[in-house]
């Protein structure tokens, strides 16, 4: 006989879909059905029984006996089913794009542990995953998303009462090495800009005089543009996956000032571009709706026809060109800050380069004369 775990009476049996894959099916009190589909049966049936012994247990959101269920009162569901159920929800306020990046995570962190239960997931088997990864040469950033996915889901568990300790407690993230801006010179901009074609050039003079990221490039409409006072109000931004979002990175909209190279760089390209209507955006590709993903791949191009000498520039270092421009020129700390957007002082002071001697020099001066001119008697 075999050896197969037994499905409660009020559960349903698993739906086989023509596709192959499986649907859970649980019960709610009013008699509605809730579904999820999984590729394993097995995946199906656990969801099944967790979800249905929440629902019994009063922990369905209807109103019912809302006190927490401990792990005495209810099945346990699988490590796999509990983190992907946690992946589809997130965290509230949470990106799309954070989101599907946690999703992919969970994921990854389900085919590890398929069959374990939520509440076997140890300390150990946790370190010891993390140091697979490691010599396996997965970079620093990856390994730190996963771990923050599983602190996430464990905590998580000990909200529904699957277990009482967060095995990811002690546990520290890797080191993960700063990245070192690539601060393009005027020459090199004006190269890279030459490179590009002609649609998309004003867009990176914006993310070098203006810090507009690459996302609130490709969601700028031309009702945000104001050619006659010289700003743009930066608020609606395209995301990787092309969904729009009606407010940028910061939550709130932000105007910015223009150079006037700037000005003359928008105004040839709405002469030669022009948007459709108040609400159309500033740039569009030959095929429509300028995604990031677009620009990335014509930057790739301008970068090999430009060729630069030394380490090549990203998109994004045209942004950290802009702030530490501003803060070799002298700028003040906090009109920098305000320009790119960032909610604190000290982000923005990570963009920006240590002073050049220059200008150390000139500090160092309150001190008297220095070089050969000083003298200690």
């Amino acid at each position: 006989m075999r050896n197969e775990r037994r499905v409660p009476r009020t559960v349903i049996r698993p739906e086989a879909l023509p596709s192959g894959r499986w649907r859970g099916i649980a019960r709610k009190r009013d008699g509605k059905k809730v579904t999820l589909t999984f590729d394993l049966f097995r995946d199906a049936r656990d969801w099944a029984i967790a979800k249905q012994a929440e629902i019994d247990g009063g922990d369905d959101g209807g109103g019912g006996d809302s006190q927490e269920i401990t792990p005495q009162r209810r099945a346990l569901p699988s490590f796999a089913l509990h983190v992907t159920e946690w992946a589809k929800r997130g965290i509230p306020d949470c990106e799309l794009s954070t989101l599907r990046g946690y999703q992919v995570q969970a994921r990854m962190l389900a085919a590890r542990w398929p069959t374990a239960r939520v509440d076997k997931i140890t300390e150990d088997m946790i370190l010891d995953y993390l140091s697979e990864l490691r010599d396996e040469g997965f970079a620093p950033s990856t390994r730190t998303l996963r771990l923050t996915v599983l602190r996430h889901a464990m905590r998580d568990a000990i909200r529904k009462g699957y277990r009482t300790d967060d095995p990811t407690l002690t546990i520290k993230g890797p080191k993960r090495r700063e990245h070192q801006a690539r601060v393009l010179t005027d020459p090199e901009l004006m190269r890279l800009i030459a490179s590009l074609p002609g649609w998309l050039r004003a867009a990176a003079l914006l993310g070098h005089d203006a810090g507009l990221r690459i996302s609130e490039a490709c969601g700028l409409r031309m009702c945000n543009l104001d050619l006659m006072r010289g700003f743009v109000n930066v608020n609606d931004i395209i995301d990787v996956d092309g969904s729009l979002r009606e407010y940028p990175k910061s939550k709130t909209s932000r105007p910015v000032k223009l150079s006037q190279r700037c000005l003359d760089a928008l105004r040839q390209h709405y002469a030669a571009y022009p948007p459709a209507g108040a609400l159309g955006h500033v740039f569009t590709s030959p095929e429509g709706r300028l995604r990031p993903g677009r620009i990335y791949a014509e930057w790739d191009r301008a970068l090999e026809m430009a060729s630069l000498e030394g380490d090549k520039p990203t998109w994004h270092d045209l942004r950290h060109s802009c702030a530490t421009t501003m803060a070799d020129a002298g700028k003040d700390p906090w009109v920098i800050q305000q320009i790119l957007g960032h909610g604190n002082i000290a982000t923005t002071q990570r963009y920006v380069r240590a002073a050049d001697l220059s200008r150390q020099d000139d500090a160092v001066s309150v001190f008297g004369p220095s070089g050969s001119q000083a003298s200690l008697g």
